[in-house]
């Protein structure tokens, strides 16, 4: 509004991620890699960059990357 630019997504998510941050969530997917996994990343995304869904195609060889658009 007013050409001020605003959130779109619940801010509760960024306090869960803040949160994780602390956690070795990369042992923990690669301890998963028999388990395909299907990430949908959004292009404009400023939750999940392109450079960590990069480095979580590396650590998990069954991880589908579909990136969407917008």
């Amino acid at each position: 509004p007013d050409g001020v630019p605003e959130l779109a997504y619940d801010l509760a998510v960024r306090l869960q991620i803040d949160e994780l941050a602390a956690t070795d969530l990369w042992r923990e997917l690669a301890a998963i890699r028999e388990v395909p996994i299907l990430l949908l990343h959004g292009e404009t995304s400023d939750i999940l960059l392109p450079e960590i869904a990069a480095r979580m195609q590396r650590v998990h060889p069954d991880l589908t990357l579909v990136e969407v658009p917008g």
